[in-house]
């Protein structure tokens, strides 16, 4: 019999790939051209003495990279969090 944590491993394994749909739409959907056109056409602000276009672009992009490592980092520095307190608990350092 499967233990409950054996099934949260076979159950997560396509969450890259479901990471990666996400960031993917999410890209599609905040670069389409209506909002391309929105920040374009801005003409009184430029923050930085940057257009708004390149900044909104430059956002996005960041956002994206984001989306996508985050989870990723997160999920090791939780591994190597419990492995450090597991060690903790049996008195090694």
């Amino acid at each position: 019999m499967a233990t409950e944590r054996e099934r949260l491993r076979v159950t997560a394994k396509g969450g890259g790939r479901a990471r990666m749909l996400v960031a993917a739409l999410i890209g599609a959907m905040m670069l389409n051209p209506p909002l391309l056109e929105i920040f374009s056409t801005a003409t009184g602000s430029r923050p930085f003495g940057w257009p708004l276009i390149i900044l909104y672009i430059n956002l996005i992009w960041l956002l994206l990279i984001v989306l996508v490592v985050y989870p990723k980092v997160w999920r090791l520095l939780r591994e190597a969090w419990r492995s450090r307190a597991g060690t903790m608990r049996k008195g090694r350092y």
